[in-house]
Order: C-alpha cells, then sequence, then structure tokens
C-alpha cells in the first residue's frame, strides 16, 4: 500500500513539474512564476488600435508581460498600461509576432498598482484575415 502511495505521489508531482499549456492551446514556460492571463480580445485590420479591459482576479503587480496571437502575423508599435490611478505606463518597443506565436517578455513598473485597461496600437497591414486574437499574459 506504501508502495502505491508513493507511486501515486511522484506521478502527481511529475505532472506539476511538466510545462502546461493554456486554454488556448498556447505553451507558457514554468520557470519564474507562472504566466496568467490579464485580458483578451479582437483586433481588427479596419482600425489600428484596441484595448484590454483588465480581468478583476488579474489585476495587480506584474513585473513581466507578453502578448500572444492567433490567426495571423502582429506588430504592436505601442502599448499603454493604465492603471487605476490614472497614471499611464508607456512601452514603445515594436513587438513582432508572428502567426499563432508569442512576443518576447516585456518588462512592466506595476509596482502594488492596479492595471486597469491595456492600450495597444497595431499595424494593420500586417493581417492576412479580417480579425486576430490577442491576448496578453502577465507574470509577478
Amino acid at each position: 500500500m506504501k508502495k502505491i502511495t508513493l507511486l501515486m505521489l511522484c506521478l502527481f508531482l511529475a505532472g506539476l513539474a511538466t510545462t502546461q499549456g493554456n486554454d488556448l492551446g498556447v505553451k507558457t514556460p514554468s520557470f519564474g512564476g507562472a504566466w496568467l492571463i490579464v485580458g483578451s480580445t479582437e483586433a481588427v485590420r479596419t482600425t489600428d488600435h484596441d484595448a484590454i479591459i483588465v480581468k478583476k482576479e488579474a489585476v495587480l503587480n506584474y513585473k513581466k508581460m507578453k502578448v500572444t496571437v492567433r490567426n495571423t502575423a502582429l506588430t504592436i508599435t505601442k502599448m499603454n498600461v493604465v492603471y487605476s490611478n490614472g497614471e499611464e505606463e508607456t512601452i514603445n518597443i515594436p513587438l513582432e509576432i508572428p502567426k499563432n506565436g508569442e512576443s518576447q517578455t516585456v518588462d512592466v513598473n506595476s509596482g502594488i498598482r492596479t492595471i486597469k485597461r491595456i492600450d495597444f496600437w497595431y499595424d494593420k497591414e500586417d493581417f492576412t484575415t479580417s480579425k486576430a486574437e490577442v491576448t496578453i499574459f502577465g507574470r509577478k
């Protein structure tokens, strides 16, 4: 009985240690803390900007962010992280994201501020379809 219990415990721990995909089919790294979904939206090629209203349970203390895109490649030219106290943090680096891929990791300085919304501008000429599923992940 002890051997079976020990075997079950080892299998459980081995399962926790592997890299898991999220519900979007995107692999997330297992090092340095978990990547959590901050929010998502569908960007369309008829405009050049969009916003993600941050999920209520995912608003505090992010130090890193990354963006995933499905259905088309997308270049994000600017991001504004808007905090609930009205302050904004502008990220002016281009994020070139391949079709069904993810961006490089971006540092943010949220500290203990609550993130309300993330505005982003993109190059609409990148679109090969009418819309792209854009998801932002954060890591504390």
